[in-house]
């Protein structure tokens, strides 16, 4: 059994104009998010409060080795209500 796992990725580039318009990349010439179009005036059914984690961002670690860190909801409320 090898320790390593051999995974491939690829996420299309997004980019989020001023005017809060989102641009989406192209996956095999196709809008990568043309199959979640459907689903956004749905609610998601997540109940949310100030210990929720909305963003993991990754650090290299003391150690070298990358470390998760959760940021949760509570921090964001001083910037946004």
């Amino acid at each position: 059994m090898s320790e390593n796992l051999e995974l491939r990725i690829e996420v299309p580039a997004l980019r989020l104009k001023d005017d809060g318009t989102l641009v989406r990349g192209l996956k095999n010439g196709e809008d990568c998010l043309v199959n979640q179009q459907k689903l956004k005036s749905d609610l998601p059914g997540v109940l949310v409060g100030p210990d929720s984690t909305p963003t993991l961002s990754f650090t290299s670690g003391s150690e070298g080795k990358p470390k998760g860190v959760k940021g949760r909801h509570f921090s964001l409320t001083h910037y946004f209500p």
